[in-house]
């Protein structure tokens, strides 16, 4: 398995424990039979995160996975994306553990204000 795949099987099992109700995008690429070759296939609005949903009080979740350690690898419209939705109240974060999930999950339930005007600066 790739190191990202192993991250989402993890991710996804503390998504379940927190009681997330939630979705993987899927943004693989496809082979196209008129240009003979594979093509990247996109899921709008661009750089959405790999997890979709919400948590269970109804408050929307965006988690964008990274390999373990590679949390730095972020590309531009992933970060603009996560933004967005921070700054619209949500919880949207980039994790590249199901223990980074849920520390950053329990700090911003504590205080969301607080968390969602901290946690920006971090990536």
């Amino acid at each position: 398995m790739k190191p990202e795949k192993i991250t989402e099987v993890e991710v996804l099992a503390m998504c379940n424990r927190l009681g997330f109700d939630v979705s993987v995008i899927e943004s693989k690429a496809t082979y196209s039979k008129n240009l003979e070759r594979y093509t990247k296939s996109k899921s709008a609005p661009v750089g959405i995160s790999d997890i979709v949903g919400n948590d269970d009080r109804g408050m929307a979740v965006y988690v964008e996975l990274k390999a373990k350690g590679k949390l730095s690898t972020l590309r531009p419209a992933q970060k603009i994306f996560l933004l967005r939705k921070i700054q619209s109240g949500c919880f949207a974060v980039v994790v590249d553990s199901a223990d980074l999930l849920f520390d950053l999950y329990s700090q911003w339930r504590k205080d969301p204000q607080k968390f969602l005007s901290e946690y920006p600066s971090n990536f």
